[in-house]
């Protein structure tokens, strides 16, 4: 299936790269290896029965509208991203980036900021123009803290719904989950690759929501 994914509409490295700590978290970000991030990375031997890994490319499609404010925001060099991809036949796919480093403390509020004010985006692929509407989700907290977005794309006459969730587990460590699928997507599916993408990551769930602290 030739599909967007949607690093092409929001650039996620971007965000991994700007997940910074809140005060709270504040300190010297230890250092991590690529080799590391990938091993946290959740494997399609840990999700339900149906899943596959999905290699496909994206289409190098263009963002539009609010989106392509993100490109303003700085990074800060030396950080490091992993992300693996799955999905269940055609649609749903899902997907998961992690990162790792010390980055700009400003730049997960200006991401939150973007994202709360984002109404309207569209892409162009291959001389067609998608428009779609983006607004903030209910959802657990992810981590220490974290941001849900649900965004709805009209594509050839099929409403693509794709929920973004970006978020932060301590200074140095973050991340962001992406689910799409025709309609509205299973936001209880999402939910549950939130809690096991924690559980990689090292965090115990302190109840039946995301919510976490992490091991010692």
């Amino acid at each position: 299936m030739r599909r967007w994914r949607f690093i092409t509409l929001f650039p996620i490295v971007i965000v991994l790269s700007s997940v910074s700590a809140s005060p709270a978290l504040a300190g010297k970000a230890p250092k991590v290896t690529k080799a590391e991030l990938k091993s946290k990375l959740i494997t399609v031997s840990q999700l339900p029965s149906g899943w596959s890994v999905d290699n496909s490319s994206s289409s190098g499609s263009t963002n539009g509208g609010c989106f392509a404010n993100t490109k303003h925001i700085e990074t800060r060099g030396g950080d490091i991203d992993v992300s693996a991809s799955f999905e269940n036949g055609n649609l749903p796919d899902f997907t998961e980036e992690i990162a790792g480093g010390r980055s700009l403390s400003s730049n997960f509020t200006k991401i939150k900021k973007y994202l709360n004010g984002c109404k309207k985006v569209s892409i162009n692929d291959s001389g067609a123009t998608y428009s779609g509407t983006v607004g903030a989700m209910s959802f657990p907290t992810v981590g220490s803290r974290s941001a849900a977005y649900q965004v709805s794309l009209s594509v050839k006459g099929f409403t693509l719904g794709i929920d973004i969730v970006v978020f932060q587990v301590t200074a140095s460590l973050g991340g962001v989950l992406l689910y799409d699928d025709l309609g509205q997507p299973d936001v209880g599916q999402l939910e549950s690759f939130g809690r096991l993408a924690l559980k990689n990551l090292g965090v115990v769930s302190n109840s039946a929501t995301t919510t976490s602290s992490i091991t010692s």
